[in-house]
């Protein structure tokens, strides 16, 4: 057997494994095109509902899934590991992947060819894209609005609209707005 100290988890976190394998279950079959898409059910649930990480801690997670070179699902990696060691990173991640490999290696490939021409579906996934994209706006507001005597928040919003605008009307190198957001905070924190 491995020794506890080794894999990370006490008895206490192994408590947690159940409920961290549920949460991240749940997310992992609500992962509609991007992993973007669980960025508020996670919020929800490891934030507010089980207190497992703080509003900080979680933006940390997904600050580490988006500078990988993998998909923002490796943030359930980070936040099992937060929870309980090596173990729990283990278990969040099988079970935030498990879902799409159930999906696509069951019942989705006959759904598809039953009903994937069909002008319902089309709008339903029209809806749904909506319905992704609304609550992804109102979890990245309510993060950015969330209190911090640092002020990060703020800078970062700043920073995020003037990228925007800056990709939707220059002809700036796309590939050069992140070290360039990242240069101007360095700044701004050196006054």
């Amino acid at each position: 057997l491995v020794p506890m100290t080794l894999v990370g988890a006490s008895a206490v976190q192994y408590g947690a494994l159940g409920q961290l394998a549920g949460v991240f279950l749940k997310a992992g079959f609500f992962v509609f095109g991007t992993g973007l898409a669980i960025v508020p059910l996670l919020a929800h649930d490891v934030v507010d509902k089980y207190h497992w990480l703080t509003q900080a801690q979680f933006m940390d997670g997904l600050a580490f899934g988006q500078i990988t070179p993998g998909p923002v699902l490796v943030t359930a990696t980070f936040i099992g590991y937060k929870v309980a060691g090596v173990l729990g990173a283990v278990v969040a991640t099988c079970c935030v992947f498990f879902p799409g490999f159930f999906n696509i290696l069951t019942w989705f490939p006959i759904l598809e060819r039953k009903i994937g021409k069909s002008p319902y579906a089309h709008q339903f996934v029209m809806f749904a894209v909506g319905a992704v994209v609304g609550s992804i706006v109102v979890v990245v507001v309510r993060l950015g609005i969330a209190p911090n005597a640092s002020g990060t928040h703020t800078l970062a919003a700043v920073i995020g609209v003037a990228t925007l605008l800056a990709s939707s009307f220059t002809n700036f190198p796309v590939w050069l707005l992140i070290p360039t957001g990242g240069a101007a905070a360095a700044l701004v924190s050196l006054f």
